[in-house]
């Protein structure tokens, strides 16, 4: 099952669940300074080994972060916490799909996936009117969104099989979801995988584990982050920013209460409001809504704390429409389920949350 990256920015616009204050500001927004909220893949009697025609799977963690798995509001606090595994995401997975394989001798072969994104969060739904009277009217639902390529090996080489990408959910907070979320997730990889194992339609050239590990590597050989520091400038599209190439150095930044632009001697205004975002030699800026939002830089991407409901994104063709949301989760949940999507008058809507750049594509997730 495919789904475009840029779906992650659809419903990661209404992630995350009812606030009665604001735990990020912007100007302070610090995401490694969140403390960590430790999920483990658990196994037990229940879980049976997977009838598979390969006969081990390793991973290769190839993503622009491998910090976290995604932000959790967790804690006596209620605060934001990063998301992680006990240890580094591709060792644990590849010791976690132990249990799972099958060790029969008619398998041969191994499959290695190399993880591009493992990202979880979670949205609030409508409760069913039965869970509404025990809990209340809203519940949760969280979900994994996974892209991984998928390469057989053998000797030593490496020949890639097809492109896994899918989200995961489970109709549950993520605090007492996440365990059985991810296992549902690995459990899923494993077995589509075995799928690419089985059709290998079509040959690829092999290559080797050094090839592989370049190939990975090259997603992120850009000027952006290369540099210390982005060009001070405006930046029009997000091709101009992955170039560290602001396409306008001269300009000034207006601001007022509620919003803020750009303004630039001998151009007109109408052409800078489609502005990707600016540097002005101090923060980073990407342009949302109608307004800016301070970027920080996350190992091989950036992170923001941005607004809950994401209605319009510059410099990347993308238009976010939260009516798509319900269309995809309705398709996937069985029972199905309403979104709850808040007038712009509620504070939860006011409140920013934090994001994470797919740097491969320019949505937020």
């Amino acid at each position: 099952m495919r789904f475009s990256c840029c779906l992650l920015l659809l419903f990661a616009g209404i992630s995350c669940f009812s606030q009665s204050r604001e735990r990020l500001k912007e100007k302070s927004f610090n995401p490694a300074a969140f403390e960590e909220f430790k999920i483990e893949i658990k196994t037990g009697k229940k879980d049976k080994p997977l009838e598979v025609h390969y006969k081990a799977a390793q991973f290769i963690d190839g993503r622009a972060d491998t910090s976290k798995l995604g932000f959790v509001l967790a804690g006596a606090n209620t605060e934001y916490h990063r998301v992680v595994f006990p240890k580094p995401a591709a060792t644990y997975m590849t010791e976690k799909t132990i249990p799972f394989l099958s060790n029969g001798s008619a398998n041969n072969g191994n499959l290695t996936f190399v993880l591009k994104h493992l990202w979880v969060s979670e949205v609030i739904v409508k409760a069913t009117f039965g869970k509404s009277l025990l809990t209340g009217p809203i519940d949760y639902l969280s979900f994994c969104y996974l892209n991984s390529d998928c390469y057989s090996s053998v000797n030593g080489e490496y020949t890639l099989l097809g492109n896994i990408d899918t989200v995961i959910s489970i109709k549950r907070w993520m605090v007492g979801a996440g365990e059985d979320l991810l296992k549902k997730t690995l459990i899923d990889l494993l077995q589509t995988g075995d799928s690419l194992f089985v059709l290998q339609t079509k040959k690829n050239e092999p290559i080797s584990y050094d090839a592989l590990i370049k190939k990975t590597q090259a997603d992120f050989d850009l000027p952006i982050l290369k540099s210390s520091q982005p060009e001070r400038g405006i930046y029009m599209t997000y091709a101009d920013f992955l170039n560290n190439n602001p396409s306008i150095k001269e300009f000034n930044v207006i601001k007022d209460k509620k919003t803020e632009s750009l303004t630039s001697i001998g151009l007109d205004d109408s052409l800078l409001n489609k502005a990707w975002g600016y540097y002005d030699g101090t923060d980073l800026n990407i342009h949302i809504n109608n307004n800016y939002y301070r970027v920080v830089r996350s190992h091989n991407t950036f992170e923001i704390a941005g607004p809950r409901k994401l209605d319009k994104f510059y410099g990347t063709n993308d238009k976010i429409i939260n009516a798509s949301v319900a269309t995809f989760f309705s398709g996937i949940a069985a029972g199905g389920f309403t979104l709850l999507v808040m007038g712009s008058t509620n504070k939860i809507m006011k409140e920013l949350i934090p994001y994470q750049l797919n740097i491969r594509d320019g949505a937020l997730y």
